[in-house]
């Protein structure tokens, strides 16, 4: 059974030219590719989930926080190193 809203998309495709349906093939298609490799993805991570591998996935860094990555620089402290006071200080 076809669902109405499949329905409707079914009848407006009839109405295009063959070049949009061409396009409108290829974008579906394409879609559809990637819903299956995102479902794959998912799939395995919920696996490494279940497995206690992995609790969460962070998202894909946006291009914005690569450039923040990319041009931080440390902060210049006068004298020693932290790490140096540290074991110093410990002795």
């Amino acid at each position: 059974m076809v669902s109405q809203n499949v329905d409707k998309v079914f009848q407006q495709a009839k109405l295009l030219n063959p070049q949009e349906r061409q396009q409108l093939l290829e974008q579906l298609n394409g879609e559809s590719l990637q819903g299956q490799t995102n479902s794959a993805e998912e799939e395995f991570v919920a696996d490494l989930a279940k497995k206690g591998i992995i609790i969460t996935v962070p998202p894909t860094p946006t291009p914005e926080e690569i450039r923040r990555f990319r041009s931080w620089k440390p902060i210049r402290m006068p004298g020693e190193s932290l790490s140096d006071e540290l074991i110093r200080d410990r002795r």
